[in-house]
């Protein structure tokens, strides 16, 4: 009878084994916790201000002058010259001079902006030009050429639609 109690005890054993294997199985579920990365959309809007104005004649009076001021990128009448570049505020004709906001302005023999070996002179902050052809749009900028008060002219930018280097001189 040996060999049957040990059969039983085998079988046992595996019923027993079994049983734990069920009940291991059978145990609650567990929670896991998915994070999701959910892309972000930005959105950017440019706006522009058009101010219009009437223009009343008065008999001029002799009054001291002083230096042109640094304004807000849009607080002059915009369009657009060429499509795909950036909005102007000059014309052929306009006086223009350099924003008080940045350094100078390089004066090219050709409209590229490029490095290279075309700049043959600078405009300073503040510094007044003459706006006497153009535009052309070179790497998103708007190029003009210009001739300063020296008689140097040259191709220079007006800006790259997020700053304006040449303000228009009212």
């Amino acid at each position: 009878m040996s060999i049957i109690n040990r059969n039983r005890r085998q079988i046992g054993g595996i019923l027993a084994g079994l049983a734990l294997i069920l009940a291991a199985c059978s145990s609650a579920p567990q929670t896991v916790e998915v994070t999701r990365i959910v892309p972000q959309t930005v959105v950017v809007t440019q706006l522009a201000t058009v101010i219009v104005t009437n223009i009343l004649e008065t008999t001029p009076n002799p009054t001291a002058t002083q230096a042109p001021t640094a304004t807000s990128a849009f607080a002059f009448n915009v369009y657009f010259p060429i499509p795909g570049c950036p909005a102007s505020r000059l014309r052929v004709g306009d006086l223009a001079y350099v924003s008080y906001d940045g350094g100078r302005n390089a004066i090219r023999d050709t409209p590229s902006t490029a490095p290279g070996d075309n700049v043959i002179g600078y405009a300073d902050p503040g510094e007044q030009m003459v706006i006497i052809d153009g535009p052309v749009c070179d790497y998103s900028w708007l190029v003009w050429k210009v001739r300063l008060g020296d008689g140097m002219e040259g191709w220079t930018p007006e800006g790259n639609g997020d700053e304006y280097w040449l303000i228009p001189n009212q």
